[in-house]
């Protein structure tokens, strides 16, 4: 026969000449196939006391990074070990909390194990920029957007049309998220986008 039925078998042989019987020790089999559930990594930012850093999102701090282990099912083999990878950082079969402080994208990968054999994986992400975006620039004509260049911080007796052009970020950085500007001094206006002319 085979056994596949999951759980714990015992089986025992009887041998008997007609008169007599024997029984043999107990031959016992265990059979996992159930993958156990994968670990889970905690993400603070900063430190072990800092709030809480969601996976996959971008962040301008250094992040945190602790092993939760997994867990196999009730009547299962066990758990055997919980080890995470990170790919950027080129680390492997870790299980030390460490604090991720160099900007990039990591990507980690938890692997869980049971005694059986079984594992299973589970994948979360930490995002780090820390470079500062470059700042937009405003674009400066004279009474209107087709009148000649305005020279920043010199007197005119004509109006003055102004557009914004939008900052950017670095290659692989978080990405520009957004460009405003602000007027103070005789037309008071705060997060501006759109183009005006100041009379």
């Amino acid at each position: 026969i085979t056994i596949t039925t999951a759980g714990t078998t015992t089986l025992r042989v009887k041998t008997t000449d007609g008169t007599n019987t024997v029984y043999s020790s107990n031959y016992v089999i265990k059979i996992d196939k159930t993958k156990p559930t994968a670990g889970t990594m905690t993400m603070k930012l900063g430190s072990s006391s800092g709030s809480t850093y969601t996976s996959g999102t971008w962040t301008n701090q250094s992040v945190y990074i602790a092993l939760n282990n997994g867990s196999d099912e009730t009547g299962g083999s066990g758990h055997s070990s919980t080890t995470y990878s990170i790919s950027a950082a080129t680390q492997s079969n870790q299980t030390a909390a460490q604090t991720l402080t160099a900007a990039g994208k990591y990507t980690i990968t938890i692997t869980t194990k049971d005694i059986a054999g079984n594992s299973s994986t589970r994948t979360q992400y930490v995002y780090i920029d820390k470079t500062k975006p470059t700042a937009g620039t405003l674009t400066m004509k004279l009474d209107s957007s087709t009148g000649s260049s305005y020279l920043n911080n010199t007197w005119t007796n004509h109006s003055v049309y102004i557009s914004l052009n939008n900052g950017s970020d670095e290659t692989n950085g978080s990405g520009h998220s957004s460009t405003t500007y602000s007027i103070s001094g005789s037309a008071t206006q705060s997060n501006q986008t759109a183009a005006q002319t100041l009379l």
